[in-house]
């Protein structure tokens, strides 16, 4: 005979599960219960910030390295979206002393492909070249997924590129989004992206 969910039997698992997450990744169980202010609950994860932080410790879902990729989601997003307009890449490279300085200039986004809010976004008046290498090896000097403790950032390339901004019009969205779930591509609003399986 079966023994009824939520036994003694189930609840010592999943207090060992939750010993064994925390004794694995303390530092991410920290910044969890600093930030949300309890315990989560990554044996049996009920909330979207336990679900979330579940998918870091134990998912190793390869699609996510594609995900933090920034110049690998823009291709990906491409081949699945054609008619969204996707920022234009004008330069990519290594080196922060390689970025042309003629793209130093209003209307273009200087980004790190490895990790998230390594992000300068240039609007209006351009800051100084020096200041935008000095930026731009602090972002290459960081290893966002150790930093973090997201696995998926660790195989992503370390580049530097610039993009256009592509600004919004009166009768456009101010943001266009994408998502995969349960491996189809959708948009915003949930109408599929098309193509099958994707």
């Amino acid at each position: 005979m079966p023994r009824p969910m939520g036994s003694a039997a189930d609840s010592a698992v999943f207090a060992l599960w939750r010993l064994s997450a925390l004794l694995r990744h303390p530092r991410l169980h920290w910044k969890y219960v600093r930030r949300m202010k309890r315990i989560p609950g990554v044996a049996v994860p009920r909330l979207y910030s336990e679900r979330m932080l579940w998918r870091k410790l134990f998912d190793r879902n390869p699609d996510f390295v594609t995900f933090s990729d920034k110049l690998a989601c823009k291709r990906w997003i491409a081949e699945r979206l054609p008619d969204l307009p996707i920022p234009r890449v004008l330069w990519q490279g290594e080196r922060p002393e390689d970025i042309p300085p003629h793209l130093i200039r209003p209307g273009v986004a200087i980004k790190a492909n490895h990790g998230s809010t390594f992000n300068l976004l240039i609007r209006d008046a351009p800051p100084p070249r020096e200041r935008v290498v000095e930026t731009a090896r602090r972002w290459l000097a960081t290893d966002w997924g150790r930093r973090r403790g997201e696995w998926c950032y660790a195989p992503v390339p370390r580049r530097l590129f610039v993009e256009e901004l592509i600004a919004p019009t009166a009768d456009d969205p101010p943001r266009r989004a994408a998502a995969r779930h349960q491996g189809a591509c959708r948009r915003r609003a949930g109408q599929p992206c098309g193509g099958a399986g994707r």
